[in-house]
């Protein structure tokens, strides 16, 4: 994989399958205050399902939260990713709850709540970015 020197603007990529398979749902550009539904007609993704995530360009303190319920509920599935280095890419293969229910490492750290014990994030998947101080 080639690495870019240039800065572009920050974009997540939402795939309904795991692992970035099957099709890429759409391409965010983020930016801090974002609040965006998923949803299957008439809006920017066409559908309600995030599997596996791309985020291209996300500096250090950014914080991605999604949430398996349109209205951000704690009472459903949601996942906090907070980004501790800036990357030119972080490849999230699955948004599945794993065993742990945490994956940390020295760029990225990734918090899988689960309020129904739901294996993804297949309802009205509400994605919120801030940033952290």
């Amino acid at each position: 994989m080639r690495i870019r020197s240039e800065r572009f603007d920050p974009v997540l990529d939402v795939f309904n399958e795991l692992n970035g398979n099957g099709v890429m749902k759409c391409s965010l550009k983020m930016s801090v205050g974002l609040s965006i539904e998923l949803c299957r007609d008439d809006c920017l993704c066409d559908n309600d399902v995030a599997a596996s995530l791309g985020l291209w360009d996300i500096a250090a303190g950014t914080v991605i939260q999604l949430f398996d319920s349109p209205d951000g509920s704690l009472k459903d599935d949601w996942i906090d990713i907070h980004v501790r280095t800036e990357t030119p890419y972080i490849h999230l293969s699955s948004l599945q709850k794993s065993t742990s229910k945490r994956l940390s490492n020295s760029i990225f750290d990734v918090r899988y709540h689960s309020g129904n014990d739901e294996q993804a994030l297949n309802g009205k998947v509400l994605i919120k970015i801030s940033l952290q101080n």
